[in-house]
């Protein structure tokens, strides 16, 4: 069964799909950073984001899909576009018929440590543990999505 994550975003879009394994282990089996131009209007930077990810989406076939959703904002503008990428995720998402799970940010965090309050290197340490190895993984949106993943396979119960 594969789970796709997705923390959303217009210009960096993090994406990774994990496996669980008939002995319960959790495997990862893709992980990406989409980016898009910041030069492109913002259409053209979610078309561009949308097709990645739909490409994606018909690769692995995920079971099921955890979205991080938006929680805080101190910008607007950079808060309105990531709305609008996370309801181009979405839609997508729905398009395939893919099953979608809302994922706070303290439900990751609390999933993968025990505590709704953990800091980022924490979680990217449980997350190297839940995989049994380093990630390499230097993206920050790319680590979040494998957290992500990763509740969401916890969370998901068909």
């Amino acid at each position: 069964m594969n789970i796709l994550g997705i923390d959303p975003g217009y210009g960096r879009l993090g994406v990774a799909v994990v496996s669980l394994g008939s002995n319960g282990t959790i495997t990862l089996v893709y992980a990406a950073l989409i980016e898009t131009p910041a030069t492109q209007h913002i259409a053209d930077r979610l078309w561009t984001a949308q097709q990645a990810l739909a490409g994606i989406v018909m690769t692995y076939s995920p079971s099921a899909a955890g979205v991080e959703t938006l929680y805080m904002a101190k910008n607007v503008k950079t808060a309105i576009g990531v709305a609008e990428a996370r309801g181009a995720v979405l839609a997508l998402l729905a398009s395939h018929a893919v099953p979608i799970l809302d994922i706070t940010p303290n439900q990751v965090k609390l999933a993968l440590t025990g505590h709704g309050r953990a800091e980022k290197v924490q979680v990217r340490h449980m997350v190297e543990r839940i995989l049994s190895r380093p990630s390499g993984i230097t993206q920050d949106d790319v680590m979040d999505a494998i957290a992500i993943a990763i509740t969401a396979e916890r969370l998901y119960r068909p």
